[in-house]
């Protein structure tokens, strides 16, 4: 097996979702308040490496019973939080996990220090806007909420700050280091459609919008290449009616 270079580490697990797989449903109420619910699938080739690894890292890791998503960490992680809470955790099988958020406040939850200025909210006359800053900062302030036992191992998922690499580099060198889990053709595709699906529902019609694609008078879906999330930064933004 070849290991990852620590900044590589945990690009994989992130990386490999297959057949985008990885989705976030965002919903915002009239008064601010809201839910955020998630869902992850991981792929086979990342189960495989993953238990690899793990069985060599982790002293408790059983590749018999693996347990990839640790729902008492993250439990413990969200009850810490004052403006998110977690209302439902679950894994129906070890590759999946389903999990619902409640906030009560937008303009709180976005104002918090922890966010960083990855999600900023502006009110201007009878119109909200919502901009999404994504880059190496935005991207471990985010990376910061996941739970204390595994933050460090997902801290690992952008590309080294020594070596910064294009788009095309880092698919290459994930290539080379996952070969004897899949073929060349078969990690080319799953990097290929390795990717985060954001649907925002807003409480109002939309307005205008910077990327996305429109569902609904209140309903865009943005689609986040990880190879592209993990290399170059990306700038969104929606406006709606208040």
């Amino acid at each position: 097996m070849r290991v990852f270079q620590l900044p590589i580490l945990l690009s994989v697990a992130t990386l490999l979702f297959s057949h985008c797989s990885t989705q976030t449903d965002f919903i915002v109420n009239s008064d601010g308040s809201g839910e955020l619910s998630l869902r992850i699938e991981l792929s086979p080739i990342l189960l495989r490496y993953y238990s690899d690894l793990a069985t060599g890292f982790l002293p408790n890791y059983d590749p018999k019973h693996p347990r990839i998503f640790d729902l008492e960490a993250l439990r413990l992680r969200f009850a810490q939080e004052k403006n998110l809470s977690l209302t439902s955790a679950r894994t129906p099988s070890p590759e999946r996990l389903e999990a619902t958020f409640t906030f009560k406040n937008l303009e709180t939850l976005f104002a918090d220090p922890k966010m960083g200025n990855a999600i900023s909210l502006e009110r201007k006359a009878r119109e909200e806007t919502l901009r999404i800053n994504l880059n190496r900062d935005t991207l471990k302030a985010i990376l910061a909420l996941a739970p204390d036992t595994q933050s460090p191992m997902f801290r690992m998922l952008l590309p080294s700050e020594n070596k910064p690499l294009n788009e095309g580099e880092y698919r290459k060198q994930l290539i080379w280091a996952l070969e004897e889990y899949a073929s060349e053709q078969e990690l080319s595709t799953t990097l290929q459609r390795s990717r985060i699906e954001v649907r925002i529902r807003t409480p109002a019609p939309i307005l205008r919008q910077k990327g996305g694609i429109q569902e609904g008078p209140s309903t865009i879906r943005f689609t986040l290449p990880l190879l592209t999330l993990l290399t170059t930064p990306l700038e969104y933004e929606l406006t709606y009616q208040r």
